[in-house]
């Protein structure tokens, strides 16, 4: 029987240096794969959502009837959903304060629950509407309003993230002569 050199494939040699290169050639497109991975997760936790809400308070104060040196104060308290997503605003207060003339110890009047509430983008809520009792002695009350909001991503909270918290405040005074014309405050 006569060999045919065609029969003949000679077995191919491992070349040294091209086993590296291709170990390093697939070990740069495993780390390749491992940074586009890594950018991903790290832009997600970042989070796509940027809650923004603004909240405005309105006092208006007029003598209370039938009560000698005493304002009726109404307070409202506003909540507008400025971001992109929905927003649930939970445990938020308002929260009065005496100013002038200067408190010794706790200045706080009284502490007001805001009402928990959920706003799509671009609405507006009142979260309170109450009254409260002032004696004319007290010239400056501070209303301050806060609500925190938790840090969430497609529709579930991240608690390792701080919450966000949303605050606003404002000083009221309440003389005779700033009766003339109700106060309107904002953020």
């Amino acid at each position: 029987m006569v060999e045919n050199s065609a029969d003949k494939i000679p077995s191919p040699q491992p070349h040294p240096q091209r086993s590296w290169k291709d170990r390093l050639d697939i070990l740069q497109s495993l780390l390749t794969i491992a940074a586009i991975l890594t950018a991903g997760v790290w832009f997600l936790i970042q989070g796509t959502y940027k809650p923004l809400v603004r909240l405005q308070q309105h006092a208006t104060f007029r003598p209370a009837s039938g009560k000698q040196d005493t304002w009726l104060v109404c307070f409202d308290v506003e909540a507008t959903n400025l971001g992109k997503e929905s927003v649930s605003l939970q445990g938020g207060t308002l929260r009065v304060r005496q100013m002038n003339p200067e408190s010794v110890g706790d200045s706080t009047l009284k502490i007001f629950p805001l009402q928990p509430i959920t706003l799509v983008p671009g609405e507006t809520d009142q979260a309170l509407v109450d009254t409260l009792y002032i004696p004319t002695a007290y010239k400056t009350v501070l209303l301050q309003s806060e609500y925190a909001v938790p840090v969430t991503f497609l529709g579930i909270e991240i608690p390792w993230k701080p919450k966000y918290k949303w605050q606003a405040q404002t000083p009221i005074d309440l003389t005779s002569e700033s009766n003339k014309s109700p106060q309107a405050a904002t953020d």
